[in-house]
Parts: structure tokens; sequence; C-alpha cells
């Protein structure tokens, strides 16, 4: 979010003169953030799927968590282009990934998981 603030200059005088609008802004930022995300992703999987001992199809299971990756990442660049400054983007961050972290079921205690 930090680059959409400093950039948003050099942005803007490309968006008044017509080379491209946000929606090609975008999707070239994210199509730029596939290779990079998937490397981060295989990173951090590749060190804890032995560890932590998922029985799973590892490559299914790096193909959702780069999903999971990429739709994050895909927020952070929406909040970053479609604010004026960095201080709200990161207060509109807070707002929509504190939710996603509170369901996600990371507080419940194991024992009140049925299936166990």
């Amino acid at each position: 979010m930090q680059l959409e603030s400093n950039c948003s200059a050099h942005i803007l005088r490309q968006f008044c003169t017509g080379l491209y609008n946000v929606f090609t802004y975008f999707i070239a930022k994210l199509l730029v953030e596939l290779g990079s995300v998937l490397t981060s992703t295989l990173a951090g999987f590749l060190t804890s799927y032995w560890l932590i001992g998922f029985n799973g199809n590892f490559f299914f299971m790096v193909l959702t968590l780069w999903f999971f990756s990429m739709s994050s990442s895909s927020l952070g660049v929406l909040l970053g282009c479609a604010t004026e400054t960095t201080d709200a983007a990161i207060q509109l961050e807070t707002l929509i990934f504190v939710p996603q972290i509170l369901f996600t079921g990371i507080f419940v205690s194991v024992d009140a998981i049925p299936g166990k």
C-alpha cells in the first residue's frame, strides 16, 4: 500500500494523459504479483508442510494457499488504489482483515471442534 501512495502522482499524471485507467493498473499490478506471491507461498509452505505433518495433496494445498494469498494481496492493492493517503488505507485495511481473522476459527479451542 505504501507503493501506491508514493506513486500516486506518477499514476495520476499518466491517467490524466489517457495512457491507462485504474482498472488496467489494478489488473497489471496483480499480474506482476502472481510470481512473487507464489514464491513467498511456496517458501512458507515448504518450511511448514512436513513439520506440521499435513496428509493432503501438497500441490492442491499450495494452490489453495496461493489463491488465498492473491485475494488478500488484491484487497491490499484495491485499498491502496481507492484511498488518497496511506493512513486511510491502513485504517480501512484493519476494518477488512480483522473480521476475517476473527471468523477463521483461530480462537476456537480444540475441544469445541466437532468430529474429533
